[in-house]
């Protein structure tokens, strides 16, 4: 996979309660033959991820960016 970067920008749950940061997440170097990378400009958060980061609903930490515009 030449000219794909290692890591991507994401914003993640490291810590319940405390503000997402954004981190270095690595991108697969083997993905499924159907698969696609996308290069995101934008993302949103749901809501089940707004109550997640305060704290107010149960998930596992880990990246939480759901859905986003595509170039």
């Amino acid at each position: 996979m030449s000219g794909i970067p290692a890591t991507s920008r994401a914003a993640a749950l490291v810590q319940p309660g405390q503000p997402l940061e954004i981190i270095n997440a690595r991108i697969p170097s083997v993905v499924e033959p159907s698969a696609l990378l996308v290069r995101m400009t934008a993302a949103t958060l749901c809501g089940t991820d707004v109550h997640v980061a305060h704290g107010t609903a149960g998930a596992a930490p880990g990246a939480c960016a759901r859905t986003g515009a595509a170039t």
